[in-house]
């Protein structure tokens, strides 16, 4: 599941849900993330997060490090000793990330993080690591075509992409979707007063209302309309969405 949106939004605290079943017993978890997107879920269990970056970027050894650390829980996977939940947060700070720590110019630049990537959600398959996988990513506005200082025209996305999708530069934002059997766009609405209480309003889009990306597999859509399933959410856990796409199988 790929989950994405702006600052705010709740991402995070989708990822902070998914640590406890429904009963309120702890997963076996663990939550990937790079650079600063640390601090937005700081107080975690150390035994849960799984940090890699690189405060000088200078370096690429948090890359390697990362590396091993997926060949790692494949090992473990192919044991039984498998996760319940992987959190990966998230891919807009892997891709800044990656090409600030990376030495190479021009298309290769790009080429190296397109490579990296594609191994990615390779190793994020949910089937083969025997556990849940929520990934996170940031928001990203459709690029319209543009001209250039030198009168060269600049193409913008293709016309399919919706005008809001997952945060990631180079073409491969165009394919990132294709990875996950579920893409949900989620947004904060403004707070409420509720007669002596404030309400934030963490909204999930599930089904492709307005001008968002979302995806559901086959047949999940088609079933999620069927059951009657409303196409917002609001302020769900990763628990509740998980019992709704399980009443569906």
């Amino acid at each position: 599941m790929l989950v994405y949106g702006p600052a705010g939004a709740g991402k995070s605290r989708l990822l902070r849900s998914a640590l406890f079943d429904a009963e309120g017993k702890p997963r076996r978890a663990k939550i990937i993330t790079f650079g600063r997107e640390f601090r937005t879920i700081s107080g975690l269990p150390t035994d849960v997060v799984q940090r890699f970056s690189s405060p000088t970027l200078d370096d690429r050894k948090w890359l390697e490090e990362f590396d091993s650390f997926i060949k790692f829980l494949y090992v473990q996977a192919r044991k039984g000793n498998h996760l319940d939940v992987l959190g990966f947060d998230g891919f807009s700070e892997f891709d800044l990330l990656h090409e600030e720590t990376n030495s190479s110019t021009g298309f290769a630049k790009f080429n190296d993080l397109m490579t990296d990537m594609f191994g990615i959600v390779q190793a994020l398959d949910p089937y083969e690591l025997g556990c849940h996988v929520l990934a996170t990513a940031r928001i990203m506005d459709k690029k319209m075509a543009t001209v250039g200082k030198a009168g060269k025209g600049i193409a913008g996305d293709p016309d399919y992409m919706q005008e809001l999708y997952p945060s990631f530069r180079g073409a491969f934002r165009y394919q990132l979707a294709n990875y996950f059997d579920f893409v949900f766009y989620l947004q904060q609405e403004r707070s409420v007063q509720i007669g002596k209480d404030i309400e934030t309003r963490h909204i999930l889009h599930t089904l492709q209302t307005g001008d968002y990306m979302t995806k559901m597999c086959d047949p999940f859509e088609e079933r999620w309309v069927e059951k009657g399933y409303p196409a917002e959410l609001t302020n769900v856990g990763f628990n509740d969405i998980l019992g709704m796409l399980e009443s569906l199988r």
